[in-house]
């Protein structure tokens, strides 16, 4: 029987990402404003472009990770402004070599390997994974699944306890 679970995990707007986006829609006021001063009314296709290109590029500020685990294999894709997909990581679980709780304090054993975050780090519920990756070694997945498939994980991954 085939085991498929997916989650998708909003990433939260911090104070940077709240920045860059009233960045982004005070330039665009700020154009349109020049465009409108120097074209007097003329034309609207500029000031249209500049608040398109506003709005499409605000819109990339706001991201969900999406965790799909099938048949002991996990992948994560990050979905932007709801409306583009791209496959961030893929890795098979039973070749894990550690899972458990993420606590800040592991982050020193983590030196020298590549670090996913699909999750706040501070989130309680926040787990890491040590696996495998076939291009850049051993990577260190840090991510928050909701109980379905963290028991699928485990199942996946016997040897590892928490």
């Amino acid at each position: 029987m085939d085991v498929f679970f997916e989650q998708i995990i909003k990433k939260k707007m911090t104070a940077k990402d709240w920045a860059l986006y009233l960045a982004i829609w005070g330039a665009a006021g700020l154009l349109t404003l020049l465009c409108f001063i120097i074209l007097q009314g003329m034309s609207f296709l500029p000031i249209v472009a500049v608040l398109f290109f506003a709005w499409k590029l605000s819109g990339k500020l706001f991201v969900e990770y999406e965790y799909i685990f099938t048949n002991g294999d996990l992948d994560i894709d990050k979905i932007t402004a709801k409306s583009s997909r791209k496959r961030i990581v893929a890795v098979n679980c039973t070749s894990a070599e550690r899972f458990g709780r993420f606590t800040p304090e592991l982050m020193p054993s983590f030196f020298g390997k590549k670090i996913y975050t699909f999750c706040d780090k501070a989130d309680g519920d926040a787990m890491y994974m040590i696996v495998p990756h076939k291009n850049e070694g051993m990577i260190v997945i840090i991510f928050a699944p909701d109980k379905r498939i963290k028991e699928a994980i485990e199942k996946a991954v016997p040897r590892i306890a928490l």
